[in-house]
């Protein structure tokens, strides 16, 4: 579980591209790690808005059971 939504990494990325305060300067008034402002601002430069959006995917109870069955049959690990 993530815990900054995007509304919040947009602020941090747009307060860094405004230009007047730095990654560890946003960090520290955020509370934040300064590799982690770095991250949010690069992740939006590559990808727009996209890039601060949360990336998990949620699968089913039967496909997780697939797939632990297939492990077991297969001797996966």
């Amino acid at each position: 579980m993530t815990k900054h939504n995007e509304a919040f990494k947009l602020l941090v990325v747009q307060r860094y591209t405004e230009g007047q305060q730095g990654y560890k300067s946003l960090a520290r008034q955020y509370g934040l790690g300064p590799t982690t402002v770095r991250r949010w601002v690069k992740h939006f430069e590559q990808h727009g808005l996209s890039g601060l959006q949360k990336k998990f995917t949620h699968y089913s109870a039967e496909f997780k059971l697939a797939v632990l069955q297939q492990m077991r049959q297969e001797e996966l690990s």
